[in-house]
């Protein structure tokens, strides 16, 4: 992460007052440190977050928050058929 990846994006999404949620960034790295605002500041920018709120949230989470995964093979099933004509909404009621 560059040093210019929050402002720069919280620019392009146009948040409006991003001297303000900087300033509060800045109270959350004096309240949970250095290296843990970084992380959350990583996942921020992964995720396109670019509020303070957001980041909270982040710090909240004790980075416990889940790692999203690519996505694997597609799960193909073959499911049962059932004949036309033979379901109806009553059908379980039929079946007693």
């Amino acid at each position: 992460m560059t040093t210019t990846a929050v402002p720069t994006g919280a620019a392009a999404a146009g948040v409006t007052k991003l001297p303000g949620e900087i300033g509060d960034i800045l109270t959350l790295q004096a309240a949970h440190g250095t290296e843990p605002l970084l992380a959350a500041l990583e996942r921020a920018v992964a995720f396109s977050r670019w509020r303070a709120a957001d980041v909270r949230s982040i710090l909240a989470t004790n980075g416990q928050a889940p790692v999203p995964r690519p996505a694997g093979q597609a799960l193909v099933l073959t499911l049962p058929t059932v004949p036309p004509g033979r379901w109806t909404p009553t059908h379980r009621q039929e079946r007693r």
